[in-house]
């Protein structure tokens, strides 16, 4: 599997950009999982459950473990570009592989680490998205008949549930068709080249898309935006309001 670079990392050679990859598909999956965490942190609220410090600290550190894990993995195997790049031309005579060279991949997508990886990334596509959905689910069931919440507070419960499930399904969204395909190819050898195009545009869709997403459904953040908006606008209104009668005076 040839990852083909045509960004910055390439004035720094295919390890650096071959460590970034990695990087890359560690934070992605880092963001699915937190979104995970805050759901179930919300849960937890809702079913009174008394969470000790302890436990919040591994239910933080349960979200970021695992994409670390396989962050590192790819690290401890070894890197042959000169195999990918042989074979990548070989297998692709129509391609104009030369804009990329050297590029880096994976010389061994049969290897340990690497079924390791693509494991650990399906799971973040597949089991991820649909786990944070369920149980958003349960805790809006569970706000409807909660006893002890006023509405008030049961209405920004559901706000915010609305809203983690948006960014819960951004990742379902943008990562299984792009993950289905993939994984097709690699057990196939039949290849998708809407999956060579899409790959880094689907999978930092939900981090472009995130924060409109909790600026709009988080009240204190769209209040705090509104406020910043709402001063410039006045700021500037002012501004123009006193050059014009300053210029009418003279």
């Amino acid at each position: 599997m040839a990852v083909l670079a045509n960004g910055l990392c390439r004035k720094f050679g295919p390890h650096v950009c071959f460590g970034c990859y990695h990087v890359f598909v560690g934070i992605s999956s880092s963001v699915a999982m937190s979104i995970t965490t805050t759901v179930v942190f919300r849960y937890s609220l809702i079913k009174n459950w008394r969470l000790r410090r302890n436990s919040l600290i591994a239910l933080v550190l349960g979200s970021h473990i695992p994409p670390l894990i396989a962050t590192l993995t790819p690290f401890t195997a070894p890197w042959n570009f000169e195999i990918v790049r042989e074979q990548s031309i070989r297998e692709h005579p129509s391609h104009d592989l030369s804009i990329y060279t050297p590029f880096s991949g994976f010389a061994d997508t049969k290897s340990l680490q690497f079924l390791f990886v693509t494991g650990a990334v399906a799971v973040g596509a597949y089991g991820v998205p649909m786990v944070s959905v369920f149980i958003i689910r349960k805790i809006l069931e569970l706000t409807k008949t909660h006893s002890k919440l006023s509405n008030n507070t049961k209405r920004h419960t559901r706000t915010l549930m609305k809203g983690l499930a948006c960014q819960a399904m951004l990742p379902l969204i943008s990562y299984f068709p792009i993950m289905t395909l993939y994984l097709i190819t690699q057990f196939t050898a039949e290849e998708f080249l809407i999956t060579e195009h899409l790959l880094n545009i689907m999978t930092c869709l939900p981090a472009l898309i995130d924060p409109f997403i909790s600026f709009y459904f988080i009240v204190p953040y769209r209040h705090a935006i509104l406020r910043v908006v709402g001063k410039k606008a006045n700021s500037t209104i002012v501004d123009v309001s006193t050059a014009h009668k300053s210029t009418l005076h003279e």
